[in-house]
């Protein structure tokens, strides 16, 4: 997804890269999720596959074959739509969830819209979300459950499901302050997914926010 917002179209080689424009910069929080379901959707309409790996432009990548892992889980796990450090780190430490569950609560408040206290938000991102949070709940959702979006593992399945489901149509969320991670937790909790760990000692992935294990090269 070029989302630089400028008319010249990003040029990449190679027959199998699909480029997708934005005519306007998407920046991050609610505007980054909006994009990143703009090339979510065309991948699925336009291809199949068992798994999708969403990662950062700054994330690493080595191993042989991760995505056989991911799939292995998701066909032994058919619940489960995504997998990443989500309740734990990779050195086995439980995350820290409780400021998008604050900040999933602040713009589902009512009150603040009327009362002028969030300017950030809008009384339609605050119905939108409290329709998708009471659909997210009957399923077990936690406020601000959610896996860390440097790298992250999607099946197919939950894909379809969020794109049946038309909750990856929902322009309201681009003025929510919450990261796209977390609104895309969300989301897949409230089709009835569930999200999954792949973090610990077996699985490929290594992930924190902060204070990895070690040194980029150390890891190579």
């Amino acid at each position: 997804i070029d989302d630089r917002g400028m008319s010249d179209c990003f040029q990449v080689e190679g027959e199998d890269i699909d480029v997708l424009v934005n005519s306007r910069e998407s920046g991050k929080n609610g505007k980054l999720h909006i994009a990143l379901n703009q090339g979510i959707k065309h991948a699925v309409e336009n291809y199949y596959f068992q798994v999708m790996l969403r990662m950062d432009d700054d994330a690493l990548f080595i191993g042989h074959r991760p995505e056989d892992d991911a799939i292995s889980r998701f066909q032994t796990h058919p619940d489960t739509g995504q997998l990443g450090s989500y309740n734990l780190t990779c050195m086995g430490y439980h995350r820290d969830l409780s400021w998008p569950a604050q900040r999933l609560e602040r713009e589902m408040d009512m009150s603040a819209i009327k009362d002028g206290k969030d300017s950030c938000k809008t009384s339609g991102l605050a119905r939108q979300l409290q329709r998708v949070y009471a659909c997210a709940r009957v399923h077990g959702y936690q406020p601000g459950e959610h896996c860390l979006g440097a790298a992250t593992y999607y099946s197919y399945e939950c894909l379809k499901r969020l794109i049946d489901q038309n909750l990856l149509d929902i322009p309201e969320l681009a003025t929510s302050l919450l990261a796209d991670d977390h609104l895309i937790g969300l989301l897949i909790r409230a089709s009835g997914m569930e999200i999954e760990d792949f973090t610990q000692d077996a699985d490929p992935l290594c992930l924190d926010w902060l204070n990895l294990p070690c040194a980029p090269d150390e890891i190579i």
